[in-house]
């Protein structure tokens, strides 16, 4: 997801991103002794009743055999086929209450890595990648040297774009926040042009 595929900022800071990695054969075995795991799965290696998992015909001992014998470690990753796998054969011993939901849960999650990537995106940010951002034209120096604005009221902490008539980023004036005067250097390039600042927050007169 890109921050302009959301259709409120508020929706984009509360998305959660989830990665996963591979539960290692340790940190399985050391949940397992912690948890009480490690005794329910010795005690039933043997169990010879029959699962239909999946299409596939095992045995409570093989699955139980299979999570103490682990070498290469747990894939919850429910975009693969082994991580589907997997959390099959986890909700099997659920069902046959050899362990506890809760216990599954917190098993898988130790794969979960949980990420909130636009958590800290402003509305400046989103309008930018909406491309929704509202201007007014600014003032120029008499020497034409330099770009001029004032605010009405403080905002949000931000850098607001300079632009020229097309859109092309001139210069920004920096860190604006406190009601008042902003005053900007503006590039040889683009003197004698007509100017714009970027208003998000409305504060600019």
């Amino acid at each position: 997801m890109n921050l302009q595929d959301f259709n409120t900022l508020a929706e984009a800071q509360a998305y959660e991103e989830v990665t996963y990695k591979v539960v290692s054969p340790s940190t399985a075995t050391s949940f397992f002794l912690t948890r009480g795991v490690e005794d329910v799965l010795h005690a039933n290696q043997n169990n010879a009743t029959e699962i239909d998992a999946n299409g596939v015909t095992l045995t409570v001992g093989s699955i139980c055999r299979g999570a103490l014998n682990n070498a290469t470690g747990f894939n919850f990753d429910p975009s693969n086929e082994l991580g589907q796998s997997n959390i099959a054969l986890l909700n099997i011993l659920v069902g046959l209450s050899l362990i506890t939901q809760e216990i599954a849960d917190q098993f898988t999650s130790l794969a979960e890595t949980v990420r909130t990537p636009f958590a800290n995106k402003t509305q400046y940010d989103f309008d930018l990648a909406k491309d929704t951002v509202l201007t007014k034209p600014v003032s120029i120096s008499a020497n034409g040297d330099y770009a001029i604005m004032s605010t009405s009221e403080t905002s949000v902490a931000h850098s607001p774009r300079i632009t020229t008539a097309d859109g092309t980023v001139a210069s920004y004036f920096r860190n604006v926040s406190n009601m008042g005067t902003y005053v900007s250097q503006i590039q040889v390039q683009y003197k004698n042009q007509e100017l714009f600042v970027d208003d998000v927050y409305g504060v600019i007169i």
